[in-house]
């Protein structure tokens, strides 16, 4: 948290000595790569990152996340293209929120999801609760644990909802009814893990935020 404090605020410990735009954040100790507002456009560099990795005889993967916004784009195709024919490690997380600012998905394809575009392109695709934690966590090493293995490239769609405007000069009320945004209060991930984590036995009440003990992480 620290270092994305740093970046944010461009001090002088900020590891991108101030270059970056607010909040594209990088850092390359835990090799994360600073975010990229061409949209699609870091999709090539994953697949890039990852045939380097292949071609080196390593065992690192690359994962990009993205909107369902992006699969519009061109570099969404010719990555996925590149991606599945020559078997790079990468994984594509797309993060369906159902809205490319104001344009709903059903504007976005015609087909029947996202997941199943990969299969035009020879690899698995993979749609999952983008509200489960759980899920996202277990379709997500799945497709690293496949990809570092040699298995290639997965498409994961992770269906979710964004609650609030895409910006503060967007009003989402001109294009969704209140109705739509209360169905999806109710699928709230944070509510849901809350509930589970009850469940389990740790007794925390909804909203609270446990910090666990440093010899436990």
């Amino acid at each position: 948290m620290s270092a994305l404090w740093d970046q944010i605020m461009g001090n002088s410990a900020d590891e991108g000595k101030g270059r970056q735009m607010p909040v594209h954040w990088g850092f390359s100790k835990w090799k994360i790569v600073s975010l990229s507002s061409p949209i699609g456009a870091k999709l090539l560099h994953a697949v890039g990152v990852a045939y380097a990795a292949k071609y080196r005889r390593e065992k690192a993967v690359a994962l990009a996340s993205f909107g369902e916004g992006a699969t519009s784009q061109g570099e969404f195709h010719a990555a996925m293209n590149f991606a599945g024919v020559y078997k790079t490690p990468v994984v594509f997380f797309c993060e369906n929120n159902q809205y490319a600012i104001s344009l709903p998905v059903r504007r976005q394809t015609a087909s029947e999801s996202i997941a199943v575009k990969a299969e035009a392109y020879g690899f698995d695709g993979v749609q999952v609760d983008g509200n489960d934690i759980l899920a996202v966590y277990k379709a997500t090493k799945s497709a690293v644990d496949k990809a570092r293995s040699g298995g290639g490239p997965t498409l994961i769609e992770a269906i979710t909802y964004r609650m609030g405007g895409h910006s503060t000069s967007d009003d989402p009320t001109i294009y969704r009814g209140a109705e739509e945004v209360e169905l999806w209060k109710k699928r709230d991930p944070i509510v849901r893990f809350t509930k589970y984590l009850n469940q389990e036995g740790h007794n925390l009440r909804e909203g609270e935020r446990k910090v666990p003990r440093a010899d436990r992480l």
